[in-house]
């Protein structure tokens, strides 16, 4: 909302890769962010070439670990989407009933394996 002029006054070429974590990040945002912050290549304004990724993450607080995010340099990226499931996450999407849907199609999001950070246990209740 404040626009270009503050990140201006900063060099920023030595970003290589930009994140967002916690709320979705909505297409306009995540536009300004690329353009803004992840072209400038300095203060005498000059664009990069390639601007830096953007690794906007899906669900780490709640599972200990990312599991939807795009590979920086691999994945093609859409404004205000956290992308596919990374390595080792197998996620769906499914209907009431529990059965997969097609692409493009509205249901559930599910994780649908264990996965590498998964909780083992409670704290101070192993048994639970």
């Amino acid at each position: 909302k404040w626009g270009k002029e503050i990140p201006a006054r900063y060099d920023l070429s030595s970003i290589r890769v930009l994140g967002s974590v916690g709320e979705p990040i909505n297409p306009e945002a995540w536009m300004w962010y690329r353009e803004v912050i992840g072209s400038n290549a300095g203060r005498n304004g000059e664009k990069k070439e390639h601007p830096a990724p953007i690794v906007d993450t899906w669900w780490q607080t709640e599972t200990g670990a990312q599991m939807i995010a795009p590979l920086p340099g691999v994945t093609a990226t859409k404004p205000g989407s956290a992308q596919v499931p990374v390595p080792g996450i197998a996620i769906d999407v499914v209907d009431e009933t529990g059965q997969s849907v097609p692409d493009g199609h509205g249901g559930y999001l599910v994780v649908r394996e264990p996965w590498p950070a998964m909780l083992r246990g409670i704290w101070g209740d192993p048994e639970r």
